[in-house]
């Protein structure tokens, strides 16, 4: 699990939108593999002023490469919010031992202000106790960042959709929740990925919700950032669309739905606002450049990370 570039990015147009503060939580620890420098430089994008930090060099994960700096010292770069990390042992020199299989000791409910889930899900056999285990870890406010694998993934249990994460958080009466397909055409430590925003109604109808999907000969992840509200709860579990009763849940996705689609939460990657125009000239000098990219999506092109 890791740090990638992109990722860093998108936790600190996270920050840059609302500072991280209080209690932060990393499922896992995670491989940092952006350097130093290249941090210094998102941060300068994003006007995010450095910290004062000690660095070390990450000898305590899996894919440390003796080279690169501690996750904590990344974020102690630009946040003076607590660090913690919850795992199944502490192979990893974790904070927190507990199982996410299982539903959480009361002790740690409602104590955490950020979490980053960067790739914890496919690894365990019950990913949706994890979800709502996170959704208990968060105060009222708090922010959670899923980096999820999206399509076939050596050695992963469970692949995941976009749906999976927006039906859950919007049944779940979330203040704001935006979900993205990322392709990643080649390593994703090494190329860009392109970024595109599920939209959750059909035609910009906000009556007809439609399903995701995504048909690509590329690997892609599932990225998703969601914001807890004080109404928001956690043991609300969602059926697909097509079999969803149209019951008093039914009119508590929609509304939270439209609260996502008037938010226009969309990651500020390069630091600054980014949207690309459909015109026609545009879309297929885009898919000239970038041939083959999505066979079948109804996701809306973000950007290239």
């Amino acid at each position: 699990m890791a740090i990638t570039k992109q990722i860093a990015k998108m936790i600190l147009s996270e920050h840059a939108r609302r500072p991280i503060t209080g209690n932060l939580v990393m499922g896992g620890r995670q491989t940092v593999v952006p350097s130093i420098e290249e941090i210094r430089e998102y941060m300068a994008e994003f006007g995010i002023p450095e910290r004062e930090t000690e660095f070390e060099i990450d000898q305590d994960t899996l894919a440390a490469t003796g080279e690169g700096i501690l996750d904590r010292n990344f974020f102690s770069m630009f946040t003076d919010a607590k660090f913690h990390s919850i795992d199944v042992t502490d192979y990893e020199n974790a904070e927190i031992i507990h199982d996410m299989n299982y539903p959480l000791p009361d002790k740690f409910k409602g104590n955490f202000d950020f979490i980053f889930d960067g790739g914890v899900m496919d690894n365990i056999f019950n990913p949706a106790q994890f979800l709502m285990n996170c959704s208990e870890l968060l105060r009222p406010g708090g922010r959670i960042i899923h980096s999820e694998v999206g399509s076939l993934w050596r050695g992963a249990y469970s692949i995941f959709s976009a749906d999976y994460f927006l039906d859950y958080y919007a049944l779940n009466n979330y203040e704001d929740c935006a979900v993205y397909y990322a392709q990643v055409r080649g390593n994703m430590l090494k190329t860009r990925w392109q970024l595109s925003q599920i939209q959750p109604f059909k035609d910009g109808e906000q009556d007809k919700v439609q399903k995701a999907y995504v048909s690509s000969k590329w690997p892609h992840l599932i990225l998703a950032v969601a914001e807890k509200g004080e109404q928001s709860t956690s043991q609300k579990m969602p059926i697909q669309l097509v079999y969803r009763p149209k019951d008093d849940d039914w009119d508590t996705y929609l509304e939270s739905c439209r609260r996502f689609a008037r938010k226009k939460r969309e990651p500020n990657i390069f630091g600054r606002p980014t949207r690309h125009k459909f015109d026609l000239e545009s879309r297929l000098r885009f898919f000239f450049k970038n041939p083959v990219l999505y066979n079948r999506t109804n996701a809306k092109f973000v950007q290239n990370l």
